[in-house]
């Protein structure tokens, strides 16, 4: 069994619950950006083929297949720190 002291141990200047806030808050984040470019490109590429121009199909494919997982992770560990307290600076 874990102690309640185990999760105010500091790493960085932060405790490792405060560690387990940002990371569960990262992994949300991830998923709901996911889950709302699959919703927004399904919607688009439906919307997209009762329309003429070729605009919105482009979209469309931007929002499906050409979104990288990098930068999703990117906005998500970013949003993630923000439940941090980081050093401005390194050393």
């Amino acid at each position: 069994m874990i102690s309640t002291g185990f999760f105010e141990r500091l790493y960085l200047g932060n405790s490792l619950a405060n560690w387990a806030a940002s990371l569960g808050t990262a992994v949300i984040i991830y998923l709901l950006i996911a889950l709302l470019l699959k919703v927004a490109g399904s919607r688009l590429e439906r919307f997209s083929k009762s329309t003429r121009n070729s605009f919105d199909d482009r979209v469309a494919d931007l929002l499906k297949v050409r979104t990288r997982r990098v930068l999703m992770a990117g906005l998500s560990l970013y949003g993630g720190s923000t439940v941090l307290v980081l050093p401005v600076t390194i050393g």
